[in-house]
């Protein structure tokens, strides 16, 4: 996304819990590769004492540095852990929203991005995708232009990289790695939808659409996107997954701008 617009990433640490310090590093590394300081975190939660030790309570904040972190608990879901039957998303304050687009561009001053999140895998089963909305519309009041994404972002590697690696590597539901991608900015970079050509220098070799990478269970892994129990390299269907998933960007652009895939919400 060019510079000139202001971009915002959503995050959901699902499968990152215990591994923050990877997470640091691998942020870090994709921002610095794209020219960018490292990330500045938003946390979005409305109840900080989670069972992921790395964002319980103030581990997290602790971690990556007072200047480099903030919770805005007003943005969290008040319909969490309600019963099935009750709306299931409610932003506690969504004026909040306007105190988020404040931290954004004070960010932008430090040459800084922010990441908002929460625990949530998917982004548009989350709040942070309700969030999203919020911010967008708060930009457009405001006349800044702005785009919302998962991170870490939609930039599709059409070339599709390659990675070695011995076939069992390539399980059911994700590329098992040694080690950590090299360079990790990269692949870290990698959104989900992406495809990535796996081959163990002897001949065999197959390309995959995987999610974006992540380091869980004492292992860096890349979660493969799956059809009807099976991987897929058809970009149409990748295209449509990422939509209805939420991976699309949400963003002040006109509607003829956004008919690339983009969610704009102008004139609404």
């Amino acid at each position: 996304m060019p510079k000139d617009r202001l971009t915002v990433f959503m995050f959901g640490y699902d499968g990152w819990g215990n591994a923050t310090k990877e997470l640091r590093r691998a942020t870090s590394k994709v921002e610095d590769l794209r020219g960018y300081n490292p990330p500045y975190w938003v946390d979005t939660r409305h109840n900080p004492h989670t069972r992921a030790l790395g964002f319980y309570g103030e581990a997290f904040k602790k971690l990556v540095g007072d200047d480099n972190y903030c919770a805005i608990p007003e943005l969290g879901n008040a319909n969490i852990g309600l019963d099935a039957t009750s709306d299931r998303i409610r932003i506690e304050s969504p004026r909040a929203a306007e105190k988020l687009l404040t931290i954004v561009k004070a960010c932008r001053r430090k040459n800084q991005r922010v990441i908002f999140f929460c625990q949530c895998p998917v982004p548009r089963k989350c709040h942070r995708h309700k969030i999203a909305t919020l911010l967008v519309r708060a930009a457009k009041k405001k006349g800044i232009s702005l785009d919302v994404i998962e991170w870490p972002g939609d930039e599709l590697d059409e070339t599709k990289l390659s990675i070695r690696a011995p076939r069992s590597a390539l399980r059911k539901s994700n590329l098992h790695l040694e080690r950590a991608p090299s360079p990790l900015g990269k692949f870290a970079a990698l959104p989900a939808g992406s495809l990535l050509r796996v081959h163990d220098g002897k001949g065999w070799e197959k390309t995959v659409a995987v999610k974006a990478v992540r380091f869980t269970k004492g292992s860096w892994q890349f979660p493969l996107v799956k059809f009807r129990d099976r991987t897929t390299t058809n970009k149409a269907q990748v295209a449509a997954w990422r939509k209805t998933h939420g991976y699309t960007p949400l963003t002040t652009r006109t509607r003829r701008r956004a008919a690339s895939g983009t969610h704009s919400l102008d004139k609404k």
